[in-house]
Parts: C-alpha cells; structure tokens; sequence
C-alpha cells in the first residue's frame, strides 16, 4: 500500500508540475493544443454522442488560467476581432432561444459545441499576445494536422481496397471513433488554418512563403 501511496503522490506531483510550467509558459500549453487536435483518438467518451479529447482539457485549464491570472489589455487588432466573435456568438444564443421557444431545443451534442466555441473565442484572444506564442500554437496546428493525415493513412490502409470506390464510404473509412467522417476535412483544415497563420506571421522569411 505503502509504495502505491508514493507513486500516487508522484504522479500528483508531475501534474502539478506540468500545469505550473504551463501557466507560466502559455505558449507550450498552445502548441499542445495545436498538437493535441491531431489526435482525436485520445477521448474519454461520455454517453453516445460527446468525447472528451485532450484539446477540451486543455482548453478549460486555459480558461481558469484567464479567470485565475490577470493578463495583460488586448490590442485594438485583438478586440476587433474579439468584437465580432461575440456579435457571432451572440445570433448563436438567439437562435438557440428561438429554438427553446418554438419547442425544439438543440440536442445536448450541439450545446456542447456551442459552450466549447464560447470558451475557445474568449479564450484565445487573451492568450495569443505574442509573436512568440502565435508560432508554437502555429507549429502545433501543422503538427497536429500532420499527424492526423498519418493517421488517416493508416485508418484506409486497414480497411478494404473497395473503400475508395465511392468517397462517402472513402470518409467512413477514415474516421477516427472520436470524430466523424470528415476527418479529411478536419486534417486539411489544420495544415491549411497552419499555414496562413505562418503566411501572416512570417511572410518575410522563403520557408514561409515556401511553406
């Protein structure tokens, strides 16, 4: 009993020290986030419909993160687009209340996403301060987009050669038990979001451009 109460206590204690090191360097925290997207395998199912990944984990440890640390004012760029963020928000939460009140209240799967996009546009705003933090959550998404294309490789690679006779079955085939068929679009889209990010950020630099 004795050394399983040691390696309790140790586990603990990395984790601590994880997210100490995360808070105080939030961009590691981002670029796992960008990774952590890649893997979407990586979930603890709740009920038939939700999946908690780790990109939702993290995601709410940023968040108490902006409750709990007080980060420095936003730059006009930031609250433009925090601005409209809120104004899409905002018709969101109108259409679900019109949704209430004509009886037809949105499934609990939709609620879910609408509550994690909240958290994400408040979050990230106040996160991404940096040109140094921009780049990490940069590099995660193409890690993660990577990785994910990878993995995609190998979910067809284990299913029958007939697969990719027709491309709806060619999706099925690639999707992952966490997330649905468009995988492929979920892959394309962090290696693309990736790279214009870069394209912004370091249009200067030929491996940028390049890239």
């Amino acid at each position: 009993m004795i050394p399983s109460l040691t390696l309790d206590f140790e586990i603990a204690m990395a984790i601590l020290l994880v997210l100490w090191v995360l808070c105080a360097k939030p961009e590691y925290g981002l670029f796992l986030y960008g990774l952590a997207l890649g893997f979407p395998d990586v979930a603890i199912p709740l009920g038939t419909t939700i999946n908690i990944r780790l990109d939702d984990c993290l995601m709410l440890f940023f968040l108490l993160r902006c409750v709990l640390w007080t980060p420095a004012p936003l730059a006009a760029g930031q609250r433009k687009v925090l601005g409209w963020q809120a104004l899409l928000l905002a018709v969101c939460f109108l259409s679900a209340v019109f949704e209430f009140a004509v009886g037809t209240p949105p499934a609990a799967y939709e609620t879910v996403k609408m509550v994690g996009c909240a958290a994400i546009i408040l979050v990230l705003p106040r996160l991404v301060q940096s040109e140094r933090r921009l780049r990490f959550l940069i590099v995660g998404l193409a890690c993660g987009g990577i990785a994910l294309a990878l993995q995609i490789v190998e979910h067809l690679g284990s299913s029958s050669a007939n697969r990719s006779a027709n491309f709806q079955e060619y999706k099925s085939a690639a999707a992952f038990m966490t997330w649905n068929p468009n995988t492929i679009g979920h892959a394309a889209m962090l290696v693309v979001f990736a790279s214009g990010l870069g394209w912004i950020v370091f249009q200067r630099s030929r491996p940028g451009r390049i890239f």
